[in-house]
């Protein structure tokens, strides 16, 4: 079991998007998982990095998730959503695919 004390509050996120990067993680996962809101959760003696899907990130967008912190190769911080977006390559929804799809739903 991992050495992290839950019964203090701990916040160790500065940053409001975490990209997720899992161990031996299926393709579809290759570029990584978005979580808005990160924090530290204890489900029934697992320990969970649980948040908010950002919204435009997938189908998925705004449902509560929940990743084994023991599946984690590693992650990257993001000071806000904004940030993360602008940031995201074009090729995996960056910000000219995006705009892209947002034309098409509004006419």
């Amino acid at each position: 079991m991992n050495n992290l004390n839950l019964n203090k509050s701990i916040e160790p996120f500065k940053g409001e998007v975490l990209l997720i990067y899992l161990i031996n993680t299926h393709e579809a996962f290759s570029a990584g998982i978005a979580i808005r809101e990160p924090k530290i959760e204890e489900i029934h003696g697992n320990i969970f990095l649980a948040g908010i899907v950002p919204q435009n990130y997938d189908w998925a967008g705004g449902s509560k998730i929940f990743i084994r912190f023991d599946q984690i190769a590693h992650f990257l911080e993001f000071e806000t959503e904004e940030v993360y977006f602008k940031k995201l390559p074009q090729n995996i929804g960056g910000p000219e695919i995006r705009e892209t799809s947002v034309n098409k739903e509004n006419g």
